[in-house]
């Protein structure tokens, strides 16, 4: 890792990753039916009109904990790398991957809410770096805790829900009793003992 690596990865801190992109398809009952399904939700608001009505609400509801899912990436972007959108994210883990931080695990995900989604909505959202920490020595490797903060809006762009997302990006440590180079003669190396960073 070079100061100048560390450099321009430290200069992504206040920039836009994602600038209003829209989900791919609008909020609709046949996955909110999925999502309830799978997470086994009880609440007949999200499904049945008449439970929703009688809450006073004006149609049924997607779950809050949907939010997301709505702008995620479909499949095909997942098992082929070609066919994901090319953005500002692509950039920063390109800045990650130079100082060696080639791992990752999510560590918070903080949501506010302003508003239900409803069956028609046409979720967009924009991802803002807030703040890239030092380095840090954790458990799993030297890393820097990244923090963002996603803005998701409907079709007239009113913001319907918040979400400061934290990830630790980083180093991972050689594992026990791994093997590293090869001897002169030919031969299997002694294994080597992983240290702290």
């Amino acid at each position: 890792m070079t100061d100048t690596a560390t450099e321009h990865l430290l200069s992504f801190v206040g920039a836009t990753l994602i600038d209003n992109r829209p989900g791919v398809d609008e909020v609709n009952v046949p996955m909110i039916r999925h999502w309830v399904e799978a997470m086994n939700m009880p609440s007949a608001i999200h499904l049945d009109a008449d439970a929703a009505a009688a809450t006073g609400r004006s149609s049924v509801v997607a779950p809050a904990a949907m939010t997301q899912a709505w702008v995620m990436r479909g499949y095909a972007a997942t098992v082929d790398p070609a066919k994901a959108p090319v953005d500002g994210f692509a950039d920063l883990i390109a800045a990650l991957d130079a100082c060696g931080y080639t791992s990752v695990v999510a560590t918070d995900s903080d949501f506010t809410f302003e508003r239900e989604l409803v069956p028609g909505d046409r979720v967009s959202y924009t991802e803002v770096v807030d703040a890239i920490s030092d380095e840090k020595t954790t458990g799993l490797g030297v890393g820097r805790f990244v923090t963002t903060t996603k803005t998701y809006t409907d079709e007239a762009g009113e913001v319907v829900a918040r979400q400061v997302w934290r990830t630790l990006r980083f180093r991972p440590k050689a594992s026990a009793g791994s093997y590293s180079g090869t001897a002169t003669d030919g031969s299997a190396p002694a294994p080597t003992t992983p240290k702290e960073g």
